[in-house]
């Protein structure tokens, strides 16, 4: 019974590196027009697959589609020139059980046989999107444009318009000096208060910004580290208003760490600005 569970684990791991080596063909061999109608994409040339679909999802997000559809130009393509041995072969990871005796993997009819192609094809998408999502992620241009927003946003909370609790009590001068005694000092009733302001802010701020900030800025939540759920997704992302929900908290999260962080007296045990 171990032999046979070691047979199967190492079929899945070659299916695995097979899926890999051709997928890695089909995305960064150079394009060539008479296997792809359409090369020149929006008046520009692209060196690879991947490039055209990188470009696509940062900046012609609505038009995916379309180029969804030669992505699987290009697979079939692939599957085309291969021998009717590999895509049989290519065909075990899309049974769940390969042990099971309910499919003779090798024998099909001719009616089942141009089936193969889509499941096959499908398996490619979701190794391609990954690929993508890494590439996105894997962008020095992501944790950079979190920092800016984060800089941008404390900038933003000092001039909001200020009459807070503790204005005249204490010597608070701005709403993010007073976020920051808050969330020190405070007692959490007000805090609350102050980040439904910030996160309104946020959500208002996020409804107007490119796609492609939104997509680099969700590379850097939790949600997209440790969340692989939309690789079967084209393109392989949740909708805006999704990304936009996990990048608030994330902001949130990182807003509440600088605050921290930030030197404030403690007004009600008597310290003040001379003391620090």
């Amino acid at each position: 019974m171990k032999r046979k569970k070691a047979s199967f684990d190492y079929m899945n791991e070659y299916l695995d590196q097979k899926y890999e080596s051709y997928c890695s063909e089909i995305l960064l061999d150079n394009i060539k027009i008479d296997t792809l109608p359409g090369n020149n994409f929006f008046g520009i040339k692209f060196s690879t697959l991947l490039d055209k679909i990188l470009f696509v999802i940062l900046y012609e997000y609505g038009k995916y589609e379309k180029c969804l559809e030669e992505i699987y130009i290009v697979i079939y393509d692939k599957l085309n020139r291969l021998g009717d041995k590999e895509v049989d072969f290519l065909y075990a990871r899309c049974v769940d059980d390969l042990g099971s005796n309910e499919y003779d993997l090798f024998n099909f009819e001719d009616d089942f046989s141009s089936r193969k192609h889509r499941y096959i094809a499908d398996e490619f998408i979701k190794i391609i999107n990954q690929t993508v999502l890494d590439s996105l992620s894997d962008s020095n241009y992501s944790n950079e444009i979190l920092k800016t927003y984060l800089k941008d946003l404390q900038v933003e909370i000092e001039d909001f318009s200020y009459g807070g609790p503790s204005k005249g009590d204490y010597n608070i001068n701005n709403y993010w000096e007073e976020f920051c005694f808050q969330l020190q000092y405070g007692d959490g009733y007000l805090l609350e208060i102050i980040l439904e302001d910030i996160e309104s802010h946020l959500i208002s701020k996020l409804k107007n910004v490119p796609i492609r900030e939104i997509i680099f800025l969700y590379t850097t939540t939790d949600e997209f580290i440790y969340i692989d759920s939309y690789i079967s997704n084209n393109p392989p992302l949740p909708e805006r208003e999704d990304m936009i929900e996990h990048i608030v908290y994330k902001l949130l999260d990182e807003i509440k760490h600088l605050a921290s962080r930030t030197y404030i007296p403690d007004f009600s045990s008597g310290e003040d600005w001379d003391d620090e």
